[in-house]
């Protein structure tokens, strides 16, 4: 798959920054307006001082994760919520995640999404047994998309298609209760790595075609599709034909021994010892031929298996509670980019929403060569709860910069007492 070649669509839900925060950072203390005005200094605490109460705030979204998830991780010892508290405790473990997803810019994979993916042809080339009836509930959360163009075996000769792939995937799959499992097979399937009676388990991946999401799922196998039942079918089939005829005197000469023995004849003479030469020969032949067969069969399997194995290895990025600082991560950096765009972008010039995201998205894109559908909600929303938002009709404006820094001083005060308060308590 080439990363070069791959050109992103317009998705109007696509509104994740890939520039890094620092880079923003020192960009805009580069910028006319503060180099003129001798502020990159206060610019930099600025954002130093906004970022550590982003910093603070997330923190706290960190430990609820970490709580709410506590007794639905797999490696965890202890008892999972009992089956009366479980669908609460499940729908306050999503509501956090999902809401820290949502800041992170994911957007949660629709039916849908996941049935239209279903149908289309998957980039690994293996078709799988899915056993979604082993789980509560499965989620997909996906974060930018692209489309790529890849080459797969037809027929007679290899194609070229575009296949829409996914930037990154969170899936979130529930085990169900074992005693809601109908079959010893399902109950065998949770059991392994302890993924069972009522468990969750998180999983973060990068540029998954989006219909290769099933394969992401725990327990998923590889089937033989059509295509491979012919290739391995029909050779044997072939092959099988005139063994079998073969086989024919040697089954015939098996009857007769087995008659005579039953007749209650005496010692086998030498005649008899070559007929179960013979028959033994043939037995063999047959053994190996089946044995050929099964062997190419389980070599196709393996190497399927591999692909599956492959795919998740080098995709997998986190899993679990791991996963928590790598989204409480990327919705702080994200929020903290919006922030600073939309302060830096008023300051002095106050602009409507409108305005606003079109000046960002024009300076990314002249910068970091960025082309993103923007919308800055977030950081104008943020800017508001600390004071730092004036309002005039649909004209928003803010503070200048030592006023900006004096109301973040006295909030991170605030936050300062109340943490440590908090800890007193």
């Amino acid at each position: 798959m080439s990363v070069a070649e791959a050109s992103h669509d317009r998705d109007p839900r696509r509104h994740f920054i890939p520039v890094h925060k620092s880079d923003i950072v020192r960009g805009l203390a580069a910028e006319a307006k503060l180099v003129a005005a001798g502020e990159g200094e206060k610019w930099r605490d600025f954002c130093r001082l906004l970022a550590a109460i982003f910093h603070y705030d997330y923190f706290a979204d960190l430990e609820r994760l970490k709580e709410a998830y506590y007794y639905f991780n797999p490696h965890h010892g202890g008892e999972p919520p009992t089956e009366a508290s479980w669908a609460a405790a499940y729908q306050g473990l999503i509501a956090t995640l999902r809401r820290v997803l949502s800041d992170a810019n994911f957007v949660e994979v629709t039916k849908e999404e996941i049935e239209a993916a279903h149908r289309a042809h998957a980039l690994l080339a293996v078709e799988v047994a899915t056993p979604v009836e082993d789980y509560a509930d499965i989620r997909f959360f996906r974060r930018g998309k692209h489309m790529d163009e890849v080459e797969s075996a037809g027929w007679f000769r290899k194609t070229k298609r575009a296949i829409e792939v996914y930037d990154d995937v969170v899936l979130i799959a529930a085990a169900k209760q074992l005693d809601q499992l109908v079959t010893k097979a399902q109950q065998r399937r949770l059991r392994h790595g302890g993924f069972h009676d009522g468990r969750v388990i998180i999983k973060y991946f990068r540029d998954i075609a989006s219909a290769d999401l099933r394969t992401l799922l725990p327990h998923v196998r590889p089937i033989m599709s059509a295509r491979d039942k012919w290739f391995l079918g029909l050779p044997a089939l072939l092959g099988g034909i005139p063994l079998l005829l073969k086989l024919v005197p040697v089954l015939a000469v098996l009857a007769l021994l087995a008659g005579i023995r039953l007749g209650g004849a005496g010692p086998v003479e030498a005649g008899g010892l070559k007929q179960s030469l013979i028959v033994l020969g043939g037995l063999l032949a047959l053994g190996g031929f089946i044995g050929h067969q099964w062997l190419k069969y389980k070599h196709q399997s393996l190497r399927y298996q591999l692909d599956l194995a492959d795919n998740l290895y080098f995709r997998n990025l986190n899993n679990n509670a791991g996963l928590f600082d790598a989204v409480i991560g990327a919705a702080e950096e994200q929020e903290c980019k919006e922030a600073f765009l939309a302060y830096f972008f008023l300051l002095g010039e106050p602009a409507s929403r409108a305005a606003l995201d079109a000046r960002i998205a024009a300076w990314l894109a002249r910068h970091f060569a960025c082309e993103l559908d923007l919308k800055i909600d977030e950081g104008i929303a943020r800017l508001a709860t600390l004071g730092l938002l004036n309002r005039a009709g649909e004209t928003f404006s803010v503070p200048p910069l030592a006023e900006a820094l004096d109301r973040l001083g006295h909030h991170w005060d605030g936050v300062r007492r109340d943490g440590t308060r908090a800890q007193v308590q």
